[in-house]
């Protein structure tokens, strides 16, 4: 007999599916296009304030509601946290159920769908380790680590909001803005690339230790990532494979897979969550920059 409740659920579940694909992909590909191939005019505040239009106003309006709109944001939110203030209004509970719906859902899927098949990926996300562990090793501490993720995620932008300021504000004008602007590319792709490694370290842990029984021997709350472990086969292995097999060497390669998966997801895990502690303040100097430049821009023109 026909189950027409479980046909029902599974097409529902593969339609919801493709809507998540190609939301997210359609996501990516706008983000792409707005940032690098729509064509963008260099222009001066004395050309706009003699052919200045209405749709000008509206637009100028605009950015300085929207940069008011985020630094009220971040500003509420540094109260809460401050005051570890936890209660969240019912209709910010339902705007961020919005925002995860149409935004955060459908770039997770296409992540989790796309990340596992990229080719040699796996290759470059432990050759990052390689590397991240090299330096690790001669500091003792992920300070050259935080800075890197600093170079590439808030440099960029900091970068470019004193480029449109300076030349805003002294300059009467916007020309090498518009030229870099493609380099806000660079921290959505390292945080991409962060993203990847974490979830490949997730992806690929477990099967390392569907094998490999880990036995800490140092407390990971005080040592992180030097905690110190042990390693044995579980029993089934000898099982599986048998007399002749060489499990001392299989050991030793388990033992390096587990590690670098292990390190890698908290070599990551790290690096996010010193970029989150952080973020709200560079969004917020930003913030208050283009707020600035974009007062200066209204007056100058209209006034």
């Amino acid at each position: 007999m026909i189950n027409y409740n479980f046909l029902k659920s599974t097409l529902q579940k593969n339609i919801y599916s493709y809507w998540l694909f190609l939301m997210g992909l359609e996501i990516v590909i706008i983000y792409i296009y707005i940032r690098l191939f729509i064509p963008r005019y260099c222009y001066t505040l004395e050309y706009l304030r003699l052919h200045h239009t209405l749709l000008h106003l509206i637009i100028y309006i605009d950015f300085i509601l929207l940069h008011f709109a985020i630094i009220s944001s971040i500003l509420y939110n540094l109260y809460r946290n401050y005051y570890k203030y936890t209660p969240v209004s019912a209709w910010i509970l339902k705007l961020q159920n919005i925002l995860n719906t149409c935004y955060w859902n459908p770039l997770l899927f296409l992540h989790d769908t796309v990340a596992p098949h990229i080719p040699y990926s796996g290759k470059i996300m432990l050759q990052y380790y390689k590397f991240a562990s090299y330096l690790i090793t001669k500091t003792k501490k992920l300070t050259v680590i935080y800075i890197l993720a600093f170079c590439f995620v808030f440099i960029p932008r900091i970068i470019l909001v004193l480029i449109f300021v300076i030349e805003m504000c002294y300059f009467n004008k916007i020309h090498y803005f518009i030229t870099l602007l493609p380099l806000l590319i660079m921290p959505l792709c390292y945080k991409v690339f962060l993203k990847l490694c974490e979830s490949f370290s997730e992806r690929n842990l477990p099967l390392v230790e569907e094998e490999l029984m880990v036995i800490p021997t140092g407390d990971p709350q005080k040592y992180g990532i030097f905690a110190t472990f042990e390693f044995t086969l579980k029993q089934e292995v000898f099982i599986v494979y048998g007399k002749d097999f060489n499990f001392e060497e299989y050991l030793e390669e388990l033992i390096d897979y587990w590690y670098a998966f292990y390190n890698l997801k908290l070599i990551t895990s790290s690096v996010k969550y010193t970029i989150y502690t952080f973020e709200s303040y560079v969004s917020l100097f930003c913030s208050i920059m283009y707020l600035i430049a974009g007062i200066y821009k209204l007056w100058f023109v209209f006034f």
